[in-house]
């Protein structure tokens, strides 16, 4: 096992921080949806479409800080081409996505925001440059889907036209390799989440595995507490 930078220190001006670990079609952005949806000062942070959202912004209207200091060229040539970041610019832009969350539930005077970022760390380095940045985190889920069924969501999804088998099975792979490494560096904060069974179910399951979680952070169950029937 990799050994950290530097020790790290908890950074109370954050948010706290969970991250959201999975394969590709394991259900990540749905349950996490549903957890930001059931809890007020619950956000969800796909880093994923937030890249994308980034990708589609006039170059005009942004500066290198935007992407984690490329600039605007190089940050969508590195996308389009489904090239990895590098662990700086990620970790750059997660923060700055971070400090957005905290500025929005201050200015909608929620306190206690708790951020679910989903897609991040990617690899060991992100570990170490994000546990030497913000501290450690707050807790992991880890959504554990069989590899057939997760190929299966994932195509049936298609985000992107390009999406393909071949691209599932990089992706797979890279997740195989990698998250097994980050999981058991966080394996006394990880929460483990099966993801095979349907929707509903897989819901129920997952709102009682976290729950214990939410109520250590102090999340505020929202108004939609009857629909989602959180107990």
């Amino acid at each position: 096992m990799a050994a950290p930078l530097a020790q790290p220190t908890t950074n109370p001006s954050r948010p706290s921080i969970i991250y959201i670990l999975g394969a590709p079609g394991a259900g990540k952005e749905t349950l996490c949806k549903l957890l930001a949806k059931a809890y007020t000062n619950v956000y969800h942070l796909s880093v994923g479409d937030h890249l994308r959202h980034l990708q589609s912004q006039d170059s005009s209207q942004s500066t290198s800080d935007s992407f984690g200091g490329l600039d605007h060229e190089t940050f969508t040539e590195r996308m389009q081409q489904r090239q990895l970041l590098p662990t700086d610019t990620i970790v750059a832009i997660v923060d700055a996505a971070l400090k957005a969350v905290s500025d929005t539930a201050s200015f909608s005077e929620i306190s206690n925001p708790i951020v679910l970022v989903d897609g991040f760390p990617r690899s060991i380095r992100s570990v170490q440059l994000a546990d030497v940045r913000w501290g450690l985190p707050d807790g992991v889920f880890f959504f554990d889907c069989p590899r057939q069924l997760a190929e299966a969501r994932f195509l049936e999804r298609k985000r992107s036209a390009d999406d393909s088998v071949e691209i599932f099975r990089t992706r797979y792979d890279e997740f195989d390799r990698l998250d097994g490494e980050i999981v058991t560096m966080y394996s006394h904060i990880v929460v483990r989440i099966s993801t095979e069974t349907g929707t509903e179910e897989t819901w129920k399951a997952f709102r009682n595995s976290v729950k214990e979680v939410m109520v250590r952070l102090g999340a505020t169950k929202s108004d939609t507490l009857d629909e989602m029937d959180i107990d």
